[in-house]
Parts: C-alpha cells; sequence; structure tokens
C-alpha cells in the first residue's frame, strides 16, 4: 500500500516563502545600488570631463545597463537583474522621482519672476515655442499612419510632437547659464525668462492632449471640467497655506500634499504629473516647502529617484535598432527638424526685439536646450499611449542630442564679439 505523501511542515512552507522574498528583495535593493552608483558615475564623468550636463550621463548609464549594451554582452545577467517584476517596482520608484520633480520644477518656476522682463520673455516664448510646434505637427502628418499606436488620435499625436519640439529645460538652462557665466547677462536673463514661461505653456498644452486623448467626448469633458474645479479648490488652497504658520514638519508636509495632488489628476484620467506640476505652480503646499525643504526634497529626488527614472528609459531603448537606415534618417530629419524650429523662432524673435546676431544666435541656441523637461514630457506621451517604441527612442535621443550641443555651440558662438545689449523692453 502506498504511502500518502507527507504535507510540507508549516514552518518549512514559511521558510521557502521568506527565502524565495529575501531573494527578490536582495535582487531589488542590488538593482537600486547599481542604478544609483552607475548614474551617480556617470553624470560625475559627464559633468567633469565632457562639460556636460549630468543628465547626459546619467542617462547613458541607464542606456549601458539596457539591452543596448549589458543586454548583449551578457543577456542572463542583465535579465536576472531587471527580471520583469522588479523593472515594474523600479518604475513605481522612478515615477515618483518623476512626480517630486516636477513639482520642484514648477516650484521653481513660480520663484522666477519674469515680469520685469515685460514683453520681451512673452514674445521669445511664443516664436520660439510656436514655430517648432508646427514644424513637429507637419512631422507628426508624415510619421502617423506608420508610427502612431493603434487608439491614438491625430490631434494628440501631432500636439505631443509639438510640445516635445517646443519645450525647453528651465533647469539645465540655468546649469548652463551658471556655468558659461551668462546667468546675470542680459542674454542669458532673458533666455531663462523665455524658458519659464514657455514650460509653463508646454505643461498645459500637455494636459489638453491628455484630454484628447479621452475614450469619448463625454470623458474629456469630464476631465476638462474636474482638471478645472481641481485647479480653482488648490489656487484656493494655496491662497490659505501662505497665511498659515510655518510647520516643523515641511518636508511631510510638502511629500503629502503633492502625492495628493497627483493622485487627483490621475484620478481624472490625466496623469500624475500635472496635479504635482499644478500644487508647485500655484504654491499650494505653502511656507512647508520653503527653501530649505526643497533642498532636502530635491536633494532626494536627485540622488535616488530621478536616476531611476533614466535607467527606466535606459531599459526601453535599443540603440541597435537606430543603426537602421530609415530609423536612422528618420532620426536625423527629426535632429534637424527640432534645431531648425527651435533656433531660427529664438534668433527671430531676439533680432525683432533689437539684439544683435551674435547675442540673437545665443539666445537660439540657449533655448534650444531640452534637457530633463523634454524626457519627461516623453514618458508622459508614451503612457498616454502617444508613442511607439521605435519613435519614443528616436525623441529620446533627439533630445539628448540638443542638449548636449547647447554648450559647445555657446563656446563658438562667444568667439564672436557680441554686445549683448537688449535695446527693447
Amino acid at each position: 500500500m502506498a504511502e500518502a505523501p507527507v504535507p510540507a511542515h508549516p514552518t518549512s512552507a514559511r521558510s521557502s516563502a521568506s527565502g524565495a522574498g529575501q531573494g527578490t528583495d536582495g535582487r531589488m535593493l542590488l538593482a537600486l545600488a547599481i542604478c544609483a552608483g552607475a548614474s551617480w558615475l556617470g553624470g560625475t564623468l559627464c559633468r567633469r570631463l565632457l562639460r556636460q550636463p549630468e543628465l547626459i550621463g546619467q542617462l547613458a548609464a541607464g542606456i549601458l545597463l539596457g539591452p543596448s549594451v549589458f543586454g548583449r554582452l551578457a543577456p542572463d545577467a542583465q535579465q536576472w537583474l531587471f527580471a520583469s517584476d522588479l523593472v515594474h517596482q523600479i518604475d513605481v520608484l522612478a515615477q515618483l522621482g518623476v512626480v517630486l520633480f516636477v513639482f520642484l520644477l514648477a516650484h521653481d518656476l513660480a520663484g522666477h519672476n519674469v515680469r520685469g522682463l515685460g514683453v520681451a520673455a512673452g514674445a521669445v516664448s511664443a516664436v520660439s515655442a510656436v514655430l517648432p510646434a508646427l514644424l513637429g505637427a507637419l512631422l507628426a502628418w508624415w510619421l502617423y499612419p506608420e508610427y502612431a499606436p493603434p487608439g491614438a488620435s491625430f490631434p494628440a499625436f501631432a500636439g505631443l510632437i509639438g510640445v516635445v519640439f517646443g519645450v525647453t529645460a528651465v533647469p539645465v538652462l540655468g546649469a548652463i547659464l551658471h556655468d558659461l557665466r551668462f546667468a546675470d547677462r542680459p542674454v542669458g536673463i532673458l533666455a531663462l525668462g523665455s524658458a519659464v514661461v514657455t514650460d509653463a505653456l508646454c505643461w498645459a498644452a500637455m494636459a489638453a492632449i491628455a484630454a484628447m486623448q479621452a475614450e469619448s467626448l463625454a470623458s474629456s469633458f469630464l476631465m476638462v471640467a474636474g482638471a478645472a474645479v481641481f485647479i480653482a479648490a488648490a489656487a484656493a488652497t494655496a491662497r490659505w497655506s501662505r497665511a498659515a504658520a510655518p510647520d516643523n514638519a515641511g518636508l511631510a508636509i510638502t511629500v503629502i500634499v503633492v502625492l495628493l495632488g497627483a493622485s487627483c489628476t490621475a484620478f481624472l484620467g490625466l496623469h500624475p504629473i500635472l496635479g504635482a506640476f499644478v500644487i508647485g505652480v500655484l504654491g499650494v503646499t505653502g511656507r512647508a516647502a520653503q527653501s530649505s525643504t526643497a533642498d532636502r526634497l530635491r536633494d532626494l529626488t536627485r540622488v535616488l529617484l530621478l536616476p531611476l527614472f533614466f535607467v527606466t528609459v535606459g531599459l526601453r531603448l535599443d540603440i541597435a535598432g537606430l543603426i537602421d537606415p530609415g530609423m536612422a534618417g528618420l532620426l536625423a530629419v527629426a535632429f534637424l527638424i527640432a534645431c531648425a524650429g527651435k533656433i531660427a523662432g529664438a534668433t527671430t524673435a531676439g533680432r525683432l526685439l533689437g539684439l544683435r546676431w551674435p547675442d540673437a544666435l545665443q539666445l537660439g541656441a540657449l533655448l534650444n536646450c531640452r534637457g530633463v523637461t523634454d524626457l519627461v514630457v516623453i514618458e508622459l506621451g508614451y503612457r498616454l499611449g502617444l508613442l511607439t517604441l521605435p519613435l519614443y527612442a528616436i525623441l529620446v535621443i533627439v533630445a539628448v542630442l540638443t542638449t548636449t550641443m547647447t554648450a559647445p555651440l555657446m563656446h563658438l558662438l562667444t568667439r564672436s564679439k557680441s554686445s549683448d545689449v537688449l535695446v527693447a523692453h
């Protein structure tokens, strides 16, 4: 008579499950350490050796850890370290980093006083954003039949490409201006003020694009109505929070309010980062987000969370696919259109305001810097279902190239004598 199988002892089963869980936790912590370390090393080397923004090196580190390099050299090890379940967990932390980054960006935008520039910043922003956006929309008309994913509406697709081409990265631009010692020059001040206005307009456009992607007209209406109520409530809360007494728990209050705002727009069907932007630009956190609190939050975001975002971007990119002649040609066309639209638009606006040619060209070169803000916009477009992976990769490379070329192009332009005087205000 066959013996009945002996059931596993509960303690043994728990130990086995615990061991498996500990193994997964160990891989997760190892992956986080590698991501943070590679991002820090890449950013440091890029800044010190190449004199380029840190994000270039951080994104390069993400690409090296992805299928383009690590996945080809050691596919089993790459799959073990970045298994799909672990990548999902890393992506959750990366999205938290993006939410906090956008809040800090909006918080900093609200702190910039562009009123002193009069109509100059608005005029430069309008021309330097509208021209590349229109060229991007024209390119989208050509790309839509082949490169738009199923379910992507053409207005939303064209609008996204326009925003991607029209945006300027305020944080990276500020760092470049500081490194070039242009931060206190009229051209630098005008460029930063114009970028602030442009970024605010671009995020408003992204909210409209998200509404365009709704399943029906009724859903779009509900999104717009809900967003209007959310903004009104946020503005009212901002007025109250400015009068509230400062709290010692400023960091906790700031994070809680940002996450609540992000969750509101997520429930509305919009992306969470749009809620974080509204919270930041309206100053809803009040004096809780004073400079010391913002600096602490910025350190956490910059050191750990945002590098995870660069890694998740790199994990999606397969650079080998761009070797294909068709893809390489499309990359070249997108890069030329993005540069031509931005530089020509800003240069024309500068000339109309009275800048001499060297200064106007410098203005165009500075505003062509797209940086991490553009990467976040591209990521948002991908999550809204508006980009296929090949087009996602092309737009990411364009954002990196236009950011990389800013400092060398400025060094080239500053060799010529510049009056650096703004005649018209």
